[in-house]
């Protein structure tokens, strides 16, 4: 009996990435690569997990002519060793030490065996490397990438050499040139559409912030001046302004007085707030960019579509 062998390193499949757009979080394989699998190997069209039967023990390679079969309850060191990195018990478990391997297998008798409630995930990473030797016939490799929303396996099928690909002039050329070119605007139009949100709820809640805190300035001087002690500087007995005589020294003076009070009040308070409307300020600003950028700018000439000439892809050497 062969034991699997340990220390076997591993990374954790978990979904960090909510903060990217869709198109990017969980691309789907192009159409033409999916025409291909369909026409030259039409058994590995579909994931792995789409041809394993529910409860049974063995998973088979579906590819007529392949014996390759995995035991779920004994997997091979290297089909165990494959679920173990991608699935790692958590993000501190960097080294296969207990009887838990992973989130998707347990060691039993030195052995790997698929947890139940995983079969499927494990079963679609076993698979998709298992195709992976057929496939790299025709030039394709896979990439597993995470988990769907749904919990199944997210991959891809990509080239394995993309950028020769890319710049060739054949009809996969071509193909390949416009789905890249499809995806990079798909993620350019999701990006733009977020950025103007955020930048219309900015100017949204920072102008009605500004426009508060401005109401709030006047109130308070206004208050203020009301509050001043004014009352002997202007009594007149009911007589008009004009008519009111010379001001005597005493009267003078708690004017000056009250202006010098009123004077350190406004730009007292005015340096006190000065750092709320800096970033107030600053905000609305770069809103006001973000917007200009996505709807007449750089942002705007980016969600354009470039055609598929191959020079888009060639790089300097």
């Amino acid at each position: 009996m062969t034991s699997a062998s340990t220390p076997t390193y591993r990374v954790v499949l978990v979904n960090e990435d909510v903060h990217i757009p869709v198109h990017a979080r969980h691309p789907s394989t192009a159409p033409y690569i999916l025409h291909t699998i369909d026409n030259l190997y039409p058994a590995l069209a579909k994931r792995p997990s789409c041809t394993y039967t529910p409860y049974r023990r063995i998973w088979k390679c579906p590819h007529p002519g392949c014996s390759y079969l995995e035991d779920l309850l004994m997997l091979s060191p290297s089909a165990g060793e494959a679920v173990c990195r991608l699935a790692a018990t958590a993000l501190e478990s960097n080294l296969l030490a207990n009887e838990l391997a992973s989130e998707f297998l347990r060691l039993v008798d030195g052995k790997y065996r698929v947890r139940r409630e995983f079969v499927k995930c494990a079963v679609d990473i076993i698979g998709l490397r298992h195709y992976e030797t057929h496939l790299h016939d025709v030039g394709l490799r896979c990439f597993i990438r995470g988990q769907r929303p749904d919990g199944h396996i997210s991959f891809t099928w990509e080239h394995s050499q993309l950028e020769t690909l890319l710049l060739s002039r054949t009809v996969d050329g071509l193909h390949a040139r416009r789905h890249e070119e499809a995806m990079r605007r798909a993620i350019q139009l999701s990006l733009s559409v977020q950025a103007r949100r955020w930048a219309h709820e900015v100017r949204f809640w920072e102008l009605d912030k500004l426009v508060a805190e401005r109401r709030l300035a006047r109130e308070r001087q206004h208050k203020f001046v009301n509050e001043l002690a004014l009352e002997e500087a202007f009594a007149s007995s009911g007589r008009h302004a004009s008519a009111l005589p010379p001001l005597r020294s005493g009267q003078s003076l708690a004017i000056m007085t009250a202006g010098r009070r009123l004077h350190d009040e406004i730009y007292g308070t005015l340096a006190a707030r000065e750092d709320v409307l800096r970033t107030v300020t600053d905000r609305l600003t770069l809103a006001e960019a973000e917007i200009q950028s996505w709807e007449h700018g750089d942002g705007m000439v980016r969600t354009q579509n470039r055609g598929d000439h191959t020079d888009l892809y060639a790089h300097d050497q």
